[in-house]
């Protein structure tokens, strides 16, 4: 039966999003954009604009012509206005959801944001206001979705099964995306209904059908199903722990002051806020992108806009899968588990969204790739990151744990739209800025993570003696085993090693063939090549150090796997990047410019091994026996 509860919850998941990006990819077919160009043509004397006449689909058969004649920052309002509603009912609903139970919050949410949806095409033609003001109350009915849905798996599901069941659900978001995007992209195109409102006509039936089902079938606890075997209720509840959780209702007092200075609970926040700037920066303007930069037609920006949802959907259910496997058999704490699954869904997502910045419309394809990739790594922190921290630290007050962090992450869905329209209203090429802001913002969250977050049970979420013991961490002691005992690096194998410089080796070569093509066929230009490449072999080898940072001798040969990549991924700076630099910039110098450079960097290695002596010397070692 909890499979059951977690497949309608997921249905539940593709009716929310459905109706939270329908907007994106209908505007794209909404705009009027010859109106709109002829219109600044004719209020600017200098257009300030860089657009790629070398790309093949720069003529009006791009778009698809709508009735409105809505500006960029126009757009950007009416994106962000759905957030303003979505913030506000966050924190009242992780309440409500803890103490009344998710079935009619979660499921009477979506019948009211599907009527409302319903009449959007309509208001639509009287103002956009209106339609602004339609999205903000679809946004303060969705606002209760993400509490409901942590509450419910407090409830539904086993803690050894939480991010196989919770990542499911979850994805549904995901699949969401991909069906509205590519769905919509083909229904701007049909003349049945004027087209593009058909996209809010769909979700609105879809939105309600699944409400009505969700109040009939679902129950708030498993005590109180009526088809759920006994057997299945019994491993729930014992797995679950429901002792967490107030049987009497009127009892539930929330421990506001400790939530709110609790260092675990504000490394979550920040995480989840940082993340979700990506998140709805891609969310709101994946089509937009598509369209101005990439010059896809609307069926392709459709499908194209789709694609990064459809391999996230997939990781989500697959890191649940591979975090569960991980703190089921002891290989890491809870804790490190979630911060190492942080770390990919942020570092990886940065990385391919510093490649897209260096993006044109002749490398469009490319840029597909490298969007579907980072915004796919997304997953980590959904299936097995920082989305399952409210259950891992505060299960009695996950809804509310859940609720303010939901509310601060809100807070990039109201200012990305903004931000994207009005950097790129007057110079698509401010694009790259768009995705050097995610960059920076993405390692901000990882790194307050990964200092301060916890996945383990805090002491002011535990209401009862029972509670301590069931929910102590069998691996909190090896905690400090992983920090005083393990030596990773005391490989007394020769071959293994040599094995990273062999690999290293060959990417120098072929990174230097690489980057000889790129500049030749003029791909990028030289400085870009330099940076990209700079880039690889830097942030790569910093992915790959950071999981030596997470291994235990238990994990040797993995440790020996990230150390080889790690180190190979350097090839990348010596054979495309900063190794070439002397002689791009000054080649009659470059012995003294690549003299000095090597003298200044000849100091780490003066340092470095001081520190390293500095900070193991009293460490008890235990080599890695090969």
């Amino acid at each position: 039966m909890r499979i059951a509860v977690t497949f309608l919850g997921f249905l539940g998941m593709i009716a929310h999003f459905t109706q939270k990006v329908n907007v994106g990819i209908a505007l794209v077919c909404m705009v009027n954009h010859s109106a709109i160009e002829q219109h600044k043509s004719n209020s600017t004397t200098t257009l300030i604009t860089h657009t790629d006449d070398s790309c093949p689909q720069t003529n009006n058969t791009n778009h698809i012509e709508g009735p409105f004649i809505w500006t960029k920052n126009l757009q950007g309002i009416i994106l962000g206005a759905y957030f303003w509603g979505y913030i506000i009912t966050q924190i009242p609903a992780g309440y409500l959801a803890g103490r009344f139970g998710p079935r009619f919050l979660f499921g009477g949410a979506l019948i009211i944001s599907s009527l409302i949806t319903a009449f959007m095409p309509i208001i639509a033609n009287v103002h956009w206001i209106l339609f602004c003001i339609l999205r903000l109350l679809v946004g303060l009915a969705h606002g209760t979705i993400w509490p409901c849905m942590t509450v419910i798996m407090a409830h539904w599901a086993p803690v050894h099964e939480r991010g196989k069941l919770m990542g499911f659900m979850n994805a549904g978001a995901q699949a969401g995306n991909a069906f509205a995007l590519s769905i919509g992209g083909l229904m701007c195109s049909w003349h049945f209904a004027g087209g593009w409102p058909l996209i809010f006509y769909s979700a609105a039936v879809f939105g309600f059908v699944w409400g009505i089902a969700w109040i009939l079938f679902y129950t708030n606890s498993p005590r109180n199903h009526r088809f759920i075997s006994t057997q299945e209720k019994e491993y729930i509840l014992q797995n679950t722990q429901q002792q967490l959780s107030n049987s009497n209702k009127n009892d539930f007092h929330a421990p506001w002051r400790a939530i709110l200075t609790s260092p675990a609970c504000w490394a979550l926040f920040i995480v989840h806020t940082c993340n979700n700037w990506g998140t709805y920066t891609f969310l709101t303007s994946t089509p937009k992108y598509m369209d101005e930069v990439l010059k896809f037609n609307i069926k392709s920006n459709g499908f194209l806009s789709a694609l990064p949802y459809i391999g996230l959907w997939l990781n989500i259910n697959i890191s649940g899968i591979i975090a569960d496997v991980i703190i089921r058999k002891k290989l890491l704490t809870t804790t490190n588990t979630r911060k190492l699954f942080n770390i990919f869904g942020n570092l990886l997502p940065a990385i391919f969204v510093l490649g897209l910045a260096f993006m044109t419309c002749r490398l469009k394809y490319v840029a597909v790739v490298l969007l579907t990739i980072g915004v796919a790594f997304h997953g980590c922190c959904f299936g097995g990151g920082y989305l399952l921290v409210a259950n891992d630290i505060a299960p009695a007050y996950t809804g509310i744990v859940f609720g303010i962090s939901n509310t601060l992450a809100t807070i990039p869905g109201i200012i990305s739209p903004y931000v994207v329209g009005a950097l790129t209203e007057k110079d698509p090429s401010n694009w790259r800025i768009v995705f050097f802001i995610c960059v920076a913002i993405y390692i901000i969250g990882m790194i307050a993570f990964t200092f301060l977050g916890s996945g383990e049970l805090q002491p002011w979420a535990r209401t009862s003696i029972a509670a301590r013991v069931s929910f102590e961490n069998p691996l909190s002691s090896k905690f400090y085993i992983f920090f005083h005992r393990s030596d990773l690096f005391k490989i007394q194998n020769g071959f293994l090693s040599a094995l990273p410089y062999i690999v290293l080796c060959l990417n120098t070569n072929i990174s230097g063939i690489t980057a000889d093509v790129i500049i030749r066929k003029n791909l990028l230009t030289t400085t870009n090549t330099r940076k990209l490449f700079n880039i690889l072999g830097n942030l790569l080898p910093a992915i790959s150090v950071i999981g030596l940072a997470f291994m235990t001798c238990q994990l040797k040969y993995v440790a020996v796997v990230l150390l080889t990549i790690g180190v190979a991924f350097h090839g990348c700076c010596f054979g495309g990047g900063f190794l070439l630099v002397a002689n791009d910039i000054a080649p009659a110098y470059t012995g003294i410019v690549f003299g000095i450079s090597n003298a200044l960097s000849s100091i780490p290695g003066i340092i470095s091994p001081y520190i390293v002596g500095a900070l193991t010397e009293k460490v008890c070692l235990i080599p890695l026996k090969y």
